[in-house]
């Protein structure tokens, strides 16, 4: 996807393909004090204090709401929704930087019941 920097000038934005490639791209973007700081969270004030910020982030760059392949990864996996895509995605993150098993299934199914 080729989006316009702050100068206006093309410039082209990686997009993940699945939730692996979701955390690296974090790892690369995110300084080590974001990260110690979202890691040393709790996972819900983590995902809930980073919607509007990082979540904003991902849903516009990572295309959420354009049908990008990362869209296309969770639509095929059933979800349906941008803000529930970035949501996984934070939780997932979260939890991968914790070393705790992301259940994405789990967040999925809860996605689906909302």
């Amino acid at each position: 996807m080729k989006t316009k920097d702050m100068r206006g000038y093309i410039v082209k934005n990686y997009i993940p393909r699945n939730l692996e490639e979701c955390f690296a791209e974090l790892k690369k973007n995110l300084t080590e004090e974001q990260l110690e700081k979202f890691r040393n969270q709790k996972e819900h004030d983590a995902v809930h204090d980073h919607h509007f910020v990082l979540g904003l982030w991902i849903r516009d760059k990572w295309g959420l709401w354009d049908g990008s392949r990362l869209a296309k990864y969770f639509n095929d996996i059933g979800v349906l929704h941008p803000n529930d895509m970035s949501c996984i995605i934070l939780t997932s993150f979260h939890g991968h930087l914790n070393n705790k098993d992301i259940r994405p299934e789990e967040q999925i199914k809860h996605c689906q019941e909302c």
